[in-house]
């Protein structure tokens, strides 16, 4: 009866984490840099990356993965904007020294906002 109990439970759970996950919206896109960038003091190398953000706003959090690794992370501002650009467009702050730093990502019909100073994580 014990064990019956415990294998219960353990489905009970094993099945309510995937809909827990329904709860978070997470939208997604690809962004390609054509030279190193920054992104809330992390340096981006050239490449494509799949850029994943979770809420439905204002306050999103975002990810930048190359494959399934996540290389960067920085919160940003999710505005409802339409974009003369049908693919992603990335806005960049020219920097005396060092890469340029994405300031926006905006896509046809919303734009991503990040804030200069925030630090993100790896």
């Amino acid at each position: 009866m014990k064990s019956r109990t415990i294998v219960g439970l353990a489905a009970l759970l094993i099945l309510a984490i995937p809909i827990s996950a329904w709860g978070v919206k997470k939208s997604s896109a690809t962004v390609s840099f054509s030279e190193p960038v920054k992104l809330a003091g992390t340096e981006l190398k050239p490449g494509e990356y799949r850029i994943e953000w979770t809420g439905e706003g204002p306050e999103v959090q975002v990810s930048l993965l190359q494959g399934r690794q996540a290389v960067a992370t920085a919160p940003a501002r999710l505005l409802n904007e339409r974009s003369l650009y049908d693919s992603p467009s990335v806005h960049m702050r020219i920097t005396e020294t060092g890469p340029k730093v994405v300031t926006r990502i905006a896509f046809p019909k919303h734009s991503l906002v990040f804030d200069e100073n925030a630090t993100g994580q790896k």
